[in-house]
């Protein structure tokens, strides 16, 4: 597992490499170069660089770094309201489900210690007609 870590940052370090010597030489040539020859890992290693790049900068910039980290607080309280509600409003099933196997479970002790009273759940389901076939 390590040397596919090895081989993937491997490979991005060529991507980054080749996007920078593309945009140097669009610098150099002022214009873009045919971007249908170039691999898209190239282009996408490129542009994902390119945006935390200016991301890093505008944290810079202490206003626009209030309002990126004000914004992510604002993102991740709405996220985490939205999985307590989920969580609370999920109790009562839960609740219910764990019931419901406590009591199936507390039936199937009672029964199997209690001989007679499995006789007389058999008996009284064969009366009201509720035995298994």
């Amino acid at each position: 597992m390590a040397s596919s870590w090895s081989e993937f940052h491997a490979d991005r370090l060529k991507d980054v490499s080749a996007a920078f010597n593309l945009v140097q030489q669009a610098v150099q040539e002022r214009q873009i170069p045919d971007l249908a020859n170039v691999p898209q890992s190239v282009l996408a290693t490129g542009a994902y660089t390119g945006v935390i790049g200016f991301l890093f900068l505008l944290l810079l910039i202490p206003r626009t770094r209030k309002l990126i980290l004000d914004t992510a607080e604002t993102i991740l309280a709405v996220v985490l309201i939205i999985l307590l509600l989920a969580v609370v409003l999920g109790m009562p099933f839960g609740a219910l489900y764990i019931g419901a196997k406590g009591l199936m479970f507390l039936t199937s002790s009672l029964l199997e210690t209690f001989p007679q009273l499995k006789a007389l759940v058999a008996s009284a389901s064969a009366a009201l007609g509720l035995a298994r076939a």
